[in-house]
Formats: structure tokens, sequence, C-alpha cells
């Protein structure tokens, strides 16, 4: 349902994810990007990107892949979310997608293929819900830190960026 989703959208995806390592997903991300132009915005979380031995051990190169076939379409960014007072780290696991600004999908799964738990994912219509949704999205988005390739590939190579 999550590629045809994707194969579907028409000018944006905003995407969070905790992690993000789903091949074939990756790959239709990567194809809407070069082929039809439609722009990506990800929030993904700094810890689970910048720590190793947290999340999908691949996600560094899958990313660098995605950025360089999305020919210039994808923005991505890691949040550092911050709750319960100053230094007290939680992680962003929120997994959302809003297609287009008039579909928002959303659910427990992290988008890497590799769960075997019994997952749930909800389709929403509504216009009101959407646009709460897009709120959401753009208040953690101008909290978010860019990524660069430069960062992506460094990570990628297992090298520690400053």
């Amino acid at each position: 349902m999550m590629l045809r989703m994707i194969d579907s959208a028409k000018s944006e995806i905003k995407l969070m994810a905790y992690q993000l390592d789903h091949d074939a997903g990756l790959q239709s991300l990567a194809r809407v990007a070069s082929e039809r132009h439609v722009v990506l915005r990800v929030v993904i979380d700094r810890r689970c990107f910048e720590e190793s031995g947290r999340g999908p051990v691949k996600q560094p190169e899958r990313l660098l892949q995605l950025m360089r076939q999305a020919g210039g379409k994808l923005e991505l960014r890691k949040l550092t979310p911050v709750h319960n007072g100053p230094g007290t780290y939680n992680s962003m696991h929120a997994k959302l997608w809003i297609f287009d600004d008039q579909v928002m999908v959303t659910g427990s799964p992290n988008f890497t293929g590799q769960s075997g738990n019994l997952e749930n994912i909800v389709v929403i219509r509504d216009v009101n819900a959407v646009d709460d949704a897009r709120v959401f999205f753009d208040s953690a988005w101008v909290k978010a830190n860019r990524v660069s390739l430069e960062e992506v590939a460094s990570r990628a190579a297992g090298r520690v960026v400053a």
C-alpha cells in the first residue's frame, strides 16, 4: 500500500520516520523525485541516524543513495526532540507521511521492512486532520537540522562527522 501511495504522489511527500531503510520504498521515493520532480521533505531521528548500533546498519548508505538519485528533490533533516526539560532526550518516534498535503498516513511500523511485529497503518483524508498533521510536521521541520549530502556520505563511509 505504501508503495502505491508513494507512486501516486504528485508534488510533495512529507515524511517523519525514526528509521528509514526500506529498499523498495526508497527506490520508489527516488523514482518519483527524479522522474516526476516530487519534492521529498524527510525528518529522521538524530540519534538513530548518528549513533552506531541504533537503527538499521545500512540506513546511511541507503539515505546516501536516495539523496543522489532524487536529483536535488530531497531535503533531509535530523531532529533532536527534547521533552521534560533541558537536556532530556526522547526519540523522534513518529511515523508520519503526508502526500500532497491531502492524505496522511500514520501507524506503528518503521519504514524498514524488517519488522516481524503486528503493525497497523491508518490512512486519513479528512482535510482538518491532514492540516493538523501538516502543522505538526512543519513544527518539527523548523526545529530539525539540515543533513548535507557530505554528512550522509561520511556516515555511510563509517566516519564520524563533527
